[in-house]
């Protein structure tokens, strides 16, 4: 997720978890707007954070949506109502726990709390290097033997952006007429942002495309040229 991206999730977190506290009615049902808005806090905490601590964070963000998601479930269950309850949205929260709830717990169980052995940030490792004629990959992949790869600027024929979550980097699939597959190229790499914006002044990628991208919260996938069949 782009730097931007991720201030702009992490202030809204925040200002909608203010906004549940202040919302809490005094019942019995306050807890869960203060579940919801502990939730938002950590979501916030860990957009403006990196590293260990944002993992920690993201994952007990996590760990909150799944626990919401399976109380979201219970309560849709037909026990001790008629079936025929209106109000039932049992399909909805199968929806929300599948969607998001089991994601969250999945990573931090993949993240163990922050507490996982930590991988050397992409920008030790990765390295996108550009220069008039060519763009050269020099990849030292943790525990993995290194490799460099090459590609000019004039095969280029078609590029992709996907925005990540909070905790993963953006990437770029590059296509080039100088094989099927396409290149992949994180923007958290050193020399990552110097290269897109190099897309960008060559024509390879919108402007305006590239502020949609800049705003991608996680999940969304733009590309120039379109498909012609989109």
């Amino acid at each position: 997720m782009s730097l931007g991206a991720r201030l702009l999730l992490g202030t809204t977190a925040i200002l909608f978890g203010l906004v549940m506290l202040v919302a809490a009615p005094d019942d019995g049902t306050a807890v869960l707007f203060h579940g919801f808005a502990f939730c938002c806090a950590c979501i916030g905490v860990a957009c403006f954070l990196g590293g260990r601590a944002r993992r920690f964070f993201a994952s007990i963000a996590g760990t909150c949506v799944f626990a919401i998601g399976v109380w979201y479930f219970v309560a849709e269950l037909p026990i001790g109502h008629p079936l025929s309850r209106q109000a039932s949205d049992l399909p909805g929260a199968i929806l929300f726990l599948a969607m998001f709830g089991v994601p969250g717990l999945l990573y931090a169980w993949k993240t163990r709390f922050g507490f996982a052995p930590a991988v050397p940030p992409l920008d030790q490792w990765f390295v996108i290097e550009c220069d008039d004629a060519l763009v050269t990959l020099r990849v030292s992949p943790p525990g993995k033997d290194p490799w460099t790869q090459a590609f000019p600027w004039s095969s280029i024929v078609r590029v992709c952006f996907r925005g990540e979550g909070v905790g993963d980097s953006d990437t770029l699939y590059v296509f080039t007429t100088q094989r099927p597959e396409s290149y992949v190229i994180p923007t958290e790499g050193r020399g990552g942002p110097a290269f897109f914006g190099a897309l960008v002044e060559r024509g390879l990628f919108p402007r305006d495309l590239f502020a949609k991208a800049m705003g991608s919260t996680g999940g969304a996938t733009y590309c120039w040229p379109p498909r012609a069949d989109s």
